[in-house]
């Protein structure tokens, strides 16, 4: 509730891109790197963070074709988009956006 009003239902878009779209490293504030790979019904991102070991979070489409996070980092506000003007696909992180450098093969 929001001063005493029902909060409105958040609109939930299904994810039409392909996983292969998204498949490659990207690149973010001061070279931090997430990789994006893909096994079967999921995408996993997996951060590269220097001096820590690799963080994955697992994402799959829902009943409603809804991309979610389905891993044990629930917590990570993550999600993709493509720039309008240029194509450039890219990845948000929070507030830190990274761009897609290399897509594999």
């Amino acid at each position: 509730m929001l001063r005493g009003q029902p909060i409105p239902p958040v609109l939930e878009v299904p994810f039409e891109t392909s996983f292969d779209d998204l498949v490659g490293n990207y690149i973010g504030p001061l070279g931090q790197e997430i990789v994006v790979t893909c096994e079967d019904t999921q995408v996993i991102c997996t951060f590269m963070m220097e001096n820590t070991t690799s963080t994955n979070v697992i994402m799959q489409k829902d009943e409603k074709s809804v991309l979610r996070v389905n891993s044990d980092t629930q917590h990570h506000s993550i999600g993709f988009f493509q720039e309008p003007e240029t194509g450039f696909r890219g990845l948000m992180l929070g507030t830190l956006a990274f761009k897609k450098t290399v897509g594999f093969l």
